[in-house]
């Protein structure tokens, strides 16, 4: 008898639609449903994305369907109570960071989904990107020798005159569970933690640059959140690293990474937050500058896109292993889990109040 297809409903029609063609390239995934906050939007993205049903309510959609997975995307404040039901429903969850509006929210959803063995992941694309795999599995093996250095950046123009449809000015509410560091430097957090293991303290410099963001559409909105990070991590491994992440530098988007150890050098860059147009430079002699390294078809197996080296690779491959982990009824396969999300929620819990008094002074991580 065939192994039943994974039943997927998807809450969200901004960042979700970005789901959409991913969940579709898994022969053993059905995307049975779309919810939005009100039925004609959601009808809406049904019909354009070939999507058979559709809701205005994430509980009505999880009442009336037998799904197994439910792929979370709005805002904070609204994304942590539907994956808080959607858990206690026993529904698989996956959803974007930051994953809650604060540690004790965290540790409930984390509690619940590992009490009751269900599969609880943070979208990072980084984790699942062949360009990252295969520059940790070089780490991993030595290729580069001792780590000794890590700069890490996370920038990005997103704040910067945002169009007339822009749908993200929630990112500048101070209610809304966002930062340039909640965000968009918790993704390079989660790729620091995986590859270099759990962080142990950080000193942190956050600020707010821009007070004010200007739509082209409209009048100025006061900027009430950390639009910009810089902070020193060290970790338990012995590594230390510099993150530096802001959303709204001028110039182009940016994700990049650079590993110095004793007989090498990895460079990780890409155009994207994606990643996009990942490109992978090393060296494993110290006398030789970087180049770049073509990435072997083995981190590529099993690809179900054509796409490759953007965003489209890398959820096509979060959604396998979050759809291996619901099939094999194993959560421990499935990454980055709410544990880790924890780990890199409390790092930027750390980090704010590192900044409390605008001086950086360094705070342990008690996990």
């Amino acid at each position: 008898m065939a192994q039943p297809k994974v039943r997927v409903g998807l809450v969200g029609a901004n960042w979700g639609l970005t789901h959409v063609a991913a969940w579709k390239s898994l022969p053993d995934v059905d995307l049975v449903a779309i919810c939005t906050s009100n039925q004609k939007s959601a009808d809406a993205a049904a019909s354009a994305n070939g999507i058979p049903n559709a809701f205005g309510d994430p509980a009505e959609m999880m009442a009336a369907l037998p799904l197994d997975i439910v792929d979370i995307t709005p805002r904070p404040a609204i994304r942590a109570p539907i994956a808080l039901a959607a858990l206690e429903a026993g529904k698989h969850v996956i959803q974007p960071m930051p994953f809650a509006l604060n540690l004790d929210q965290a540790r409930r959803l984390h509690g619940l989904a590992k009490s009751r063995n269900l599969v609880a992941v943070v979208e990072n694309l980084h984790r699942h990107s062949p360009t990252f795999r295969q520059a940790k599995e070089m780490i991993d093996t030595g290729a580069i020798g001792e780590v000794k250095s890590v700069k890490a950046f996370v920038r990005t123009n997103i704040l910067l005159d945002p169009g007339a449809d822009f749908p993200y000015l929630w990112l500048i509410d101070p209610d809304s569970g966002a930062s340039a560091l909640r965000n968009f430097g918790a993704q390079m957090l989660h790729v620091l933690h995986w590859f270099f293991g759990p962080i142990s303290s950080v000193s942190a410099r956050l600020k707010t640059n821009l007070p004010m963001v200007q739509p082209a559409n409209g009048s100025a909105i006061a900027n009430g959140v950390v639009d910009s990070a810089s902070v020193l991590i060290d970790f338990a491994s012995g590594v230390d690293a510099i993150l530096d992440t802001s959303w709204c530098l001028p110039g182009q988007n940016q994700f990049s990474l650079e590993i110095a150890g004793s007989r090498g050098r990895i460079v990780i860059e890409a155009t994207g937050l994606g990643p996009r147009n990942a490109m992978l430079q090393v060296t494993t002699n110290p006398h030789v500058a970087v180049q770049p390294m073509t990435i072997e078809e083995r981190f590529r197996q099993g690809s179900t896109v054509e796409s490759r080296d953007d965003a489209l690779e890398s959820l096509a491959f979060m959604c396998r292993n979050v759809a291996d982990a619901v099939i094999q009824a194993n959560p421990t396969i499935a990454a980055p889990d709410f544990g880790a999300a924890m780990h890199v929620m409390n790092v930027v819990e750390a980090a704010y109040r590192s900044n409390r008094n605008e001086r950086r002074e360094p705070v342990d991580l008690a996990d």
